[in-house]
């Protein structure tokens, strides 16, 4: 299976699309033109995926595709096409309802979910539901495409809690909680024109004209074949679009885009005109929201019906192309590679809309579609979203009702949602002015953002009412304050100002913290600092908190027990780290206190640790407005505006991690968590996005099982929620981050093998975790 895995992901992903219409008009060579693929470019382009594979081994995985993954499952003599590699894994992962559903072997979930984080689901269930419906539901003429964008498993006692239970997702972005790159690539193969530099912000000046030609050729391989399985048709001239579509370019691509324009009009129009026409995509047949999705659907199902009932090697070779293309636009908007750190996943999230923007009717469905999918398919009946609020409060207000507006239509198919506005976290910017302190023009615009929050708050203008929908006022929509992004250059004092204005409401408070840092140090420092600075009480929530549960051994010796981290940074984490061990009585043993104080003292001008600490205190007191009243306030004062302080600050050392800093850190983490367990602030774990961010290898290492213990009575037992953060860039569900963790936690052995767990256990934690979540909603405040 795991051979199989890595060749549909080299296959369907990273094989170049170029080389296609090479073998298909005889100037590639291959030895069987039925498996599209050449064995030597096979060869090279795994090897470079996966260097810890030698020549040899790879050639092998090749044979294996020759001598069984292209062969009929169902007659492995008569035919040979690439295509019949994906049913050979779907029919071992997948299966179908007595409805004819699609279905996930729960126990084959991690299999499903490293081919799908590359390939994405949709190919995968068309292909094997192609294949079902031609080989064992030979009478089956019509089937639905409606299925949730991650298909659910077949573990019927999870979904029992779900259904009993409900689900509740507390961190959540809107417009990040559906399948974009689904909408963005509808959007992009019905509107092709005028696209130019959309794709020099996804790629760059120089590789834009490339991809958007090729996203040109699949447009125009998609209507084709959308032409062609609709009416009777032969190989004959689907071979002949293969070198005509080649030849395409020296016709001019914008002519070939203009073409490719009309006919997608004369087909939506020819294949409508006996109902509404779909305004989302021509190769859909209905026209709800989910339409968007089911015309991509619906196209690869009937392209692989074709194929499988009568081994078309023209449109295989044509639709491999499509695929590969669509692999390689997907590659750049939805995050499926290996690198840890916000800042990666920034470079996806910053352009996830671009090729909506300008079209209201897909950008719209960001509003919508989180919201239907959320009740219609995941179980939730409830959710708290989060959007990013803006500096005046009459826009603020018309987003709000623009998104009421958008969603009144909906009836009683969208969940009940709740507002959380987040501030956005942003590097600080070069200033040329004088006497500017840290973080100046981040703190201008969330004072003007805070401001307009205030005003909608105080105003409390009715929504519009509708029967269906929450009746009363803007502001009882409202149920929290966060901020989020990149927390490395925006700590929580810069935010103190704007919390303390808004705690007067009767709203919640949550802040994204603990999840990227210098050091664990650092991080526990953060979280330490927001509930401080932001004046967090019992019931507040705190997002991610990684630093507080992580593996110190783990995590330094991914670091090799070194950590570059800015000077600044570093003296004030020594100072936490002291000042702290004191307060908690935990020892430091005697060469990381050495370390600790050479670490100070290289920096002291002279004043105590103590004066210095306190100063550390004072950053929550608003910079512009400092107080000339004690050393700790001329510290407090040097930080912002001592040129020559800030400037050392920013020099980056090289801190060594010794064996005794490992358990030191080990003890901090564990008085944290009793302090946060104490004062009852719920964390909100996001299984998904940590492993994709942090350093977390497996979902079994994820700090959750720190925070909450499984069996009874052990350790902690902190308040937590399981939430999907951003789903559709880490292609996760609520649903789906339960089966992860369940899954995770019934694969768990003990160091003599056994199982670490019983099913009980598992299943009575996950329950506790559902019902639980409830409680934490702010909208309770």
């Amino acid at each position: 299976m795991d051979f199989l895995r890595k060749f549909i992901e080299t296959a369907f992903c990273f094989y170049n699309c170029d080389l296609i219409g090479r073998v298909m008009n005889g100037n590639q060579p291959i030895s069987n033109k039925e498996l599209i693929i050449n064995k030597n470019t096979f060869v090279s382009t795994m090897r470079r995926n996966h260097p810890e594979m030698s020549d040899d081994s790879i050639n092998l995985i090749y044979r294996l595709f020759e001598d069984k993954w292209s062969k009929n499952p169902n007659n492995m003599v008569i035919s040979q096409n690439l295509f019949y590699s994906l049913v050979h894994f779907t029919n071992a992962v997948l299966r179908t309802e007595v409805n004819g559903s699609p279905v996930i072997k729960f126990e084959q979930l991690f299999k499903w979910k490293e081919v799908t984080e590359v390939t994405g689901e949709t190919v995968l269930i068309c292909a094997f539901l192609a294949y079902k419906d031609c080989y064992c539901n030979k009478y089956c003429k019509t089937r639905h495409f409606d299925w949730a964008n991650l298909l659910p498993t077949d573990n019927k006692w999870l979904y029992h809690i779900f259904k009993v239970y409900k689900l509740i997702d507390l961190h959540q972005h809107l417009k990040a909680s559906t399948s974009v790159f689904g909408i963005s690539w509808a959007c992009l193969m019905n509107h092709i024109s005028h696209r130019n530099q959309q794709f020099k912000i996804l790629v760059g000046e120089d590789l834009s004209k490339n991809d958007y030609n090729a996203v040109t050729l699949a447009a125009k391989i998609r209507i084709e074949i959308c032409r062609r399985i609709m009416q009777p048709w032969n190989d004959e001239v689907l071979y002949d679009i293969n070198a005509e579509i080649d030849k395409m370019f020296f016709k001019g691509i914008e002519c070939c885009r203009r073409e490719t324009h009309y006919l997608i009009n004369r087909y939506r129009i020819g294949n409508n005109r006996q109902k509404q026409v779909n305004e989302y995509d021509y190769a859909a047949s209905d026209c709800g929201v989910m339409s968007v999705f089911e015309g991509e659907r619906r196209f690869l199902y009937m392209a692989f019906r074709h194929i499988f009932s009568g081994d078309r090697l023209a449109i295989s070779s044509l639709l491999y192309r499509y695929l590969l293309i669509k692999a390689k636009i997907r590659s750049k908007m939805v995050q499926i590679n290996t690198n840890v750190g916000f800042a990666n996943f920034a470079a996806f999230e910053r352009k996830k809309e671009i090729f909506i923007e300008g079209y209201p009717e897909y950008a719209n469905l960001l509003y919508v579609l989180p919201m239907y999918e959320a009740r219609t398919y995941y179980y939730q009946d409830e959710l708290e979203t989060r959007i990013a609020p803006q500096s005046q409060y009459h826009t603020l207000r018309n987003k709000y009702n623009a998104i009421e507006k958008i969603n009144r239509q909906r009836n009683s198919s969208i969940a009940e949602y709740r507002i959380i506005y987040h501030f956005i976290k942003k590097k600080e910017k070069r200033s040329k002015g004088v006497g500017l302190c840290r973080n100046y023009h981040v703190r201008a615009e969330i004072k003007r953002q805070a401001s307009a929050i205030h005003k909608l708050l105080q105003k409390r203008e009715r929504v519009l009412k509708f029967e269906h929908q929450f009746k009363g006022y803007i502001a009882d929509r409202i149920v929290g304050i966060d901020a989020a992004n990149s927390e490395l250059f925006c700590r929580p004092e810069v935010f103190a100002q704007a919390f303390a204005r808004l705690s007067s409401f009767k709203i919640g408070f949550t802040f994204h913290v603990g999840e990227d840092f210098y050091d664990i140090a650092d991080g526990l420092r953060a979280i330490d600092e927001a509930i401080l600075f932001l004046n967090l009480k019992r019931g507040d929530r705190l997002g991610h908190c990684l630093a507080l549960g992580i593996q110190p051994q783990i995590y330094y010796s991914e670091h090799d027990y070194h950590l570059a981290i800015p000077y600044q940074v570093l003296i004030d984490d020594m100072v936490w780290l002291k000042m702290k061990s004191m307060e908690w009585n935990v020892a430091i043993p005697p060469r990381v206190e050495k370390q600790i104080m050479d670490i100070f003292n290289g920096a002291s001008t002279g004043q105590s640790m103590s004066d210095y600490y306190a100063a550390m205190r004072l950053r929550k007191e608003d910079p512009h407005r400092i107080g000339d009243k004690s050393v700790a306030h001329k510290i407090y004062n040097d930080y912002h505006y001592n040129p020559d302080l800030r400037k050392r600050g920013e020099v980056v050392e090289d801190f060594i991690v010794y064996p005794e800093y490992v358990s030191f850190i080990e003890a901090i983490q564990h008085k944290m968590r009793e302090c946060i367990e104490r004062r009852q602030f719920v964390i909100e774990c996001c299984p998904s996005s940590n492993v994709k961010i942090g350093r977390l290898k497996r979902f079994d290492q994820h700090p959750i099982f720190t925070f909450c213990s499984v069996k009874n009575g052990n350790n902690h037992n902190l308040p937590v929620t399981v939430n999907t953060d951003d789903l559709g860039i880490f292609y996760t569900s609520l649903p789906r981050e339960f089966e992860l963790l369940t899954l995770a936690l019934l694969k768990k052995k003990n160091e003599d093998g056994s199982t670490l767990y019983s099913s009980q256990e598992v299943y009575d934690w996950i329950e506790r975790i559902v019902r639980k979540a409830h409680a934490y909603c702010f909208s309770n405040n």
